[in-house]
């Protein structure tokens, strides 16, 4: 019925980018990347039926696990997105979704690991899109004329703008 997508670091921005696509198309959801805020919405607004969706490359971070160890207390599945099949975090979820990305950048950071995060929830955006879009078609239409409003122009009217030259 609700779904939460919680995350830290550069976990949290992947978080963010899934909540605002599910919210787009009217599912009830939820985001923080404060580990209290993340306590506040699991206690306050998820319940058995609703859905936490974590994102942690190592499936280590601390508050993450104290978010869904809560969740599942009170009866809310956990979907881990990880790198690590056998991270504490895989371990504690209902359903977990792998990324394999190991190559290090210049500076140690592993770049695409946010990528392959971003790829995963948006196979799962579309998926669900496929199975309800019907359901959603209208809401999801009213919501993108809103949005036109903060438009200059329509991304159509910028197609069909004339290509003569004066």
């Amino acid at each position: 019925r609700r779904l939460a997508f919680f995350g830290l670091g550069n976990a949290a921005v992947v978080a963010r980018e899934a909540y605002h696509k599910f919210l787009r198309i009217g599912v009830p959801s939820y985001t923080a990347d404060d580990p209290d805020l993340q306590l506040i919405i699991v206690n306050s607004q998820l319940q058995r039926g609703d859905v936490l969706i974590a994102v942690s490359y190592t499936g280590e971070s601390k508050p993450l696990l104290a978010a869904a160890r809560q969740a599942r207390a009170r009866g809310v599945a956990v979907l881990a997105l990880t790198n690590f099949p056998r991270s504490s975090l895989a371990r504690l979820a209902d359903i977990t979704l792998q990324t394999a990305v190991f190559q290090e950048h210049v500076n140690g950071e592993i770049g695409s690991k946010r990528l392959a995060q971003l790829a995963v929830l948006e196979s799962l955006y579309v998926n669900f899109l496929v199975r309800e879009g019907n359901r959603l078609r209208r809401g999801l239409a009213r919501v993108n004329q809103a949005l036109g409003t903060n438009k200059y122009r329509t991304p159509l009217a910028i197609h069909s703008v004339s290509s003569e030259r004066p």
